[in-house]
């Protein structure tokens, strides 16, 4: 649930986590007015899957079940060179939209084989890209579509070395700018 608080052991600030009962119940206090973000767990605190979202009006109580669909992408990462597996890579999931921008779902890390899985994954069409770091480029698949609460057979990322962007920034004299927070977005 994302929301304004201190985050606790592998949750980033701004979250809060809570393990469900055996009856699947949680509950959240002391929660303020908002719109929210509804994430569930898979193998580790920062593998996360988008499963709902919820609005809570001022001085409201909020009784809701969260329904986490049967649709699932699952995979393996892998050096090209020696298809050697690839350790806590990242695998981001977006849900592709009409307006060929990507709505975020998934974060998940690769295991020690190269493994990785996204269980929860309501029907739609799917965009998964798997960035590696140390040195290799990331790898993109895109228009996966899961029907019927399905699964797609396992996806191979096999990545390669990547290339190596060096930039300056300088302000309009030329002279070079200290201290700039500079973004490469890949599209």
């Amino acid at each position: 649930l994302g929301e304004g608080s201190k985050g606790g052991e592998g949750i980033p600030e701004g979250w809060r986590s809570q393990l469900s009962s055996a009856t699947g119940a949680f509950e959240f206090t002391d929660v303020a007015p908002g719109g929210y973000a509804v994430y569930l767990g898979v193998r580790t605190p920062m593998d996360i899957v988008l499963v709902d979202s919820i609005v809570i009006a001022r001085a409201a109580n909020l009784a809701h079940d969260v329904r986490a669909s049967a649709g699932e992408l699952s995979g393996r990462v892998l050096n090209q060179a020696d298809r050697a597996p690839l350790h806590s890579a990242v695998v981001v999931i977006e849900r592709e939209r009409a307006s060929a921008e990507c709505e975020f779902v998934a974060k998940i890390f690769s295991d020690a084989a190269g493994v990785w899985r996204a269980p929860y994954l309501a029907d739609g069409v799917y965009r998964v890209r798997a960035y590696p770091g140390r040195g290799l480029a990331w790898a993109c698949r895109e228009s996966l579509e899961i029907r019927n609460g399905g699964a797609i057979g396992e996806l191979e990322f096999l990545v390669a070395a990547g290339s190596e962007l060096e930039l300056v920034v300088r302000d309009g004299q030329g002279a070079a700018l200290a201290g700039v927070d500079v973004r490469l977005f890949d599209e």
